[in-house]
């Protein structure tokens, strides 16, 4: 049994492996390893691939798992499986090199048709283990504590079913926990649901043959509430217990079964409020050291441990160490060996407002090592949660967690160095989510790491599976000597041994012999086992090879040493693209050659076929060269190499028409702006070395002339141009050198207006108009779009002031008067560009006679006096009454 997740009580033991590519798994040759039964497995160096291997991915859903190691470097994996009606526990052996070696999926611990759950696992000791988990077999029972052994074939040696180890007729017992006796048999503890409001800690021995040792059970504690009841080896055949019950407590057993202590335990720690979740590890001096989260100081938990010797006697302080008092929360310890009587430490971290990841390693007096309050092992954004932990059997420790549905791992040595990458080397980052992992040391420095996995499943649907993974530090690679010694065409061949737990080689070169690559910069980097390399020159080159994964780098191989020798070759010209240039500046590439350290460039204006009487343009150790030209035209060019033994013959020879465009010509404003006579004169600056102008004339605005064509071609920087249609119009400039065009010009635009012809007015008819409809007549103007009316009151000879009294389309009018005058007229054409002059004037007299005036009657009829008054109704405009009698 190893660690586990405690607040589920569920752990999925994770195999830690190296992340290897998947091309590092071919062409490898094979090997055989022999196991007891004489079967041969062959298996190939390097099987940890990316993301981890499957120890079981049957139907539905396998979790809650744990590991124990198999003797040989490998480890046994036991899960609880719903493959099945009903849940059964599996089991798994898997090599060092991550090959399953039993039936795939894993094999059944104790089939029966009954739900079995919470398997725990120890090493028997000779390469198989002992299982232990509750089963609910038994009529008129409640669930029961069975236990089976495995040997290192998966084959079941207590009987098909196991071994019975405890059952009860009215209580329920629940979470085993067991570790090795050291005798190839176990000691088993539970907890055993005694009442309503008790739990009480039930404890077993099994020999090798499944015998119980200690009667029926052995009582443990039996005083109230027990939770969370974890043991660990006391050293001498028996265990250290410990559990909490508001307070933390331990218990000491001996392999009879005796108690060393009171009845009821010692206690660790009575302080105010909750402690829980203790965990328990012997030191290197057969005491155990106890680590729990502990509410003393407030709503928030801290870490706490205990030191406990066998005696009894606490060996730090009353009610232990604060190992973490960070603000806020830190809970769920883990805790593993340092192998000189200390301890490492590791924990949930809510100091930062999010979960971290964080450790603290204590000697033997309960003094940290470490900053107070511990170092962080990954406080990387979002969450970091549920780590576990184990010795990498060298003095320091690893630690895995999962973080963002990934899992990672994280190696630290004495001091609280770091091996592996900055916040951890993920282990899993496979598609969907991967969760509660737990570790278990390879015995290599590495670790296994085993999780829940759900990359096969949606996460919402419950079903998981197991995966495992290896942490692997790489073998030293082993360089073959290099044949021939003396290389004449600069083609080193390097072959070196496949390593195992290597994801890819670093390949060093250097010009003397190497004896460490700190400093050094790998040459390449490749994932197999071979490489060609091509040297820069002549001369010794002394080789190493480095074999490396994601956590770790081998030492360097031996070193291999070769001496070049290579007659300089002609380069290959590259041919130029575009083979025109535009800017005056001319990449020159050709092929690096082998052993070449130098190469001379040539330029001529003519095909070269020789470099007799030529002199280089340049000399270059690079095979690429930059020339500036300014004059446009043909440039030819060839190379010629070079090193210690002599020059190659020249190279192809490649040409280029350089085509520098001139500058673009600058128009002047077009004057003026509108113009009323077609006749458009254009100038522009002279441009150097101009041999013509090209002439763009368009009805928008230009800001390309791809598509368009020049109206004209010239060689001075003036044009006119000849108009008939009004409108707008836009121009612009291109200067041509006959190797190159310009860029346009600034486009500059006109308005064309030209004036329609004045229409001819016909005479008004009558000219003297006496019902005020004044019918008006005039010549149709071609492309006339409109006709301007203008009236007045006297003759018209220009529209000064005047304001049209309506426009029309047609070529007549008819004007409604009401006041009787003179009225004058005159037309203006227009063709929405331009405005004609006035046509000639015509007039007409107005005279709408009046209406009759009403004469009243005259009163009196018989007039006396001489003297007749008339009345009669006013007229509207009336100027005067003539009186008739």
């Amino acid at each position: 049994m190893y660690i586990k997740n405690k607040k589920a009580y569920c752990v999925i033991l994770i195999l830690i492996g190296a992340l290897f590519t998947a091309s590092i798994l071919t062409n490898t040759p094979d090997y055989t390893e022999k196991y007891s039964d004489d079967s041969e497995i062959f298996i190939s160096p390097s099987s940890w691939p990316l993301n981890g291997i499957v120890v079981s991915d049957a139907v539905l859903s396998q979790k809650d798992a744990d590991v124990c190691s198999d003797g040989s470097g490998g480890i046994i994996v036991t899960w609880m499986d719903y493959r099945t009606s009903s849940q059964q526990i599996y089991a798994q052996r898997i090599n060092s090199s991550g090959h399953t070696l039993w039936t795939t999926d894993g094999v059944s611990v104790a089939p029966n048709s009954f739900n079995q759950d919470y398997p725990r696992i120890c090493s028997d000791g000779q390469g198989g283990a002992i299982i232990v988990f509750r089963d609910d077999r038994t009529p008129g029972m409640t669930p029961s504590i069975y236990a089976q052994r495995l040997d290192e074939n998966g084959t079941r040696l207590w009987g098909s079913t196991g071994a019975y180890v405890y059952a009860d007729t009215s209580y329920w017992s629940m979470f085993p926990e067991i570790i090795s006796d050291g005798q190839n048999g176990s000691i088993i503890i539970w907890l055993q649901d005694n009442s309503v409001s008790e739990y009480h800690i039930f404890g077993q021995r099994l020999d090798s043959a499944g015998n119980r040792l200690w009667g029926s059970h052995k009582l443990i504690y039996i005083a109230g509430q027990a939770r969370n009841p974890k043991l660990c080896s006391d050293g001498s055949g028996g265990a250290y217990i410990t559990w909490n019950y508001g307070d933390i407590y331990a218990q000491r057993i001996s392999s009879s079964g005796t108690l060393y202590w009171a009845t009821s335990g010692v206690t660790i720690c009575d302080a105010s409020s909750t402690q829980e979740y203790p965990e328990i590890i012997k030191d290197g001096s057969d005491n155990a050291v106890i680590v729990w989260h502990d509410y003393r100081i407030g709503a928030y938990p801290d870490i706490y441990a205990q030191r406990i010797n066998g005696s009894g006697d606490v060996q730090w302080a009353s009610n232990g160490i604060g190992v973490c008092t960070a603000g806020l929360r830190q809970w769920y310890p883990q805790i593993s060996t340092d192998l000189v009587n200390g301890t490492y430490i590791t924990w949930h971290d809510y100091r930062n407002s999010n979960y971290d990841i964080y450790a603290q390693r204590l000697n033997s007096s309960g003094q940290n090592y470490w900053a107070s309050n511990g170092i962080a092992i990954s406080n990387s954004t979002g969450n970091q949660e549920w780590p576990m932990i184990c010795s990498d059997e060298v003095g320091g420790a690893i630690v895995t967690w999962q973080s963002g549905g990934d899992i990672y791992t994280q190696r630290v040595n004495e001091t609280g160095n770091i091996y592996w990458p900055n916040n951890g080397a993920a282990i899993c980052t496979a598609s969907s989510t991967q969760q509660n992992p737990i570790i278990y040391p390879d015995g290599a420095e590495g670790a296994y790491i085993i999780w829940e996995d759900y990359r096969s499943e949606s996460y919402s649907t419950i079903w998981g599976d197991l995966y495992a993974q290896r942490t692997v530090l790489p073998e030293d690679p082993v360089l073959q000597p290099i044949s021939p010694s003396t290389d004449n065409d600069g083609i080193i061949e390097l072959n070196w041994s496949e390593c195992f737990g290597a994801a890819y080689y670093y390949i060093y070169r250097e010009s003397s012999e190497i004896n460490s690559v700190s400093g050094l910069n790998p040459i390449t980097t490749t994932s197999g086992t071979t490489y060609s390399d091509t040297i820069p020159e002549n001369g010794d080159y002394y080789y190493v090879i480095v074999a490396g994964n994601p956590l770790a780098n081998s030492s360097i191989s031996n070193c291999e040493n070769v001496t070049a020798s290579v007659t300089p070759s002609a380069p290959t010209l590259y041919a130029f693209t575009p083979s025109t240039d535009s800017d005056g500046i001319v990449l020159v590439n050709w092929t690096d050659e082998i052993a070449v350290t130098n190469y001379y460039v040539y330029r001529n204006t003519s095909s070269i076929n020789n470099i007799s009487g030529l002199n280089p343009i340049a000399y270059v150790s690079d095979s690429n060269y930059t020339d500036v030209i300014t004059s446009n035209g043909p440039q030819y060019y060839v190379i010629v190499s070079e090193n210690n033994l002599g020059n190659s013959s020249i190279s192809n020879c490649e040409t280029v028409v350089i085509g520098i465009p001139p500058g673009a010509p600058v128009l002047d404003q077009i004057v003026p702006l509108i113009d009323q006579d077609g006749i458009i004169s254009l100038n522009w600056s002279d441009v150097i070395n101009t041999t013509a102008y090209y002439i763009y004339r368009d009805t928008s605005n230009i800001s390309s002339v791809n598509s368009l064509t020049p109206i004209d071609t010239v060689t001075d920087s003036n044009y006119t141009d000849l108009i008939t249609n009004n409108g707008f119009y836009y121009y612009v400039i291109v200067a041509t050198d006959s190797w190159a065009n310009s860029s346009i010009s600034n486009c500059e635009n006109v308005t064309l207006g030209i004036p329609p012809s004045s229409p001819e007015l016909d005479p008004i008819v009558p000219s003297v108009d006496s019902d005020g409809t004044i019918d008006l007549n005039w010549t149709d103007v071609t492309n006339a779009t409109s006709y301007y009316i203008y009236r007045d009151t006297s003759e018209i000879t220009t529209l000064g002031s005047l304001t049209p009294i309506d426009t029309v389309s047609d070529s007549n009018y008819t004007d409604s008067l009401t006041n009787n005058n003179l009225y004058y007229y005159v037309i203006v054409v227009s063709d929405g560009w331009a405005n004609s002059s006035i046509s000639n004037c015509e007039n007409v007299t107005l005279g709408i006679p009046p209406s009759s005036p009403e004469l009243d009657p005259i009163v009196p009829s018989v007039d006396s006096d001489g003297t007749i008054d008339l009345n009669w109704t006013d007229v509207t405009n009336a100027t005067s009454y003539y009186i008739y009698r």
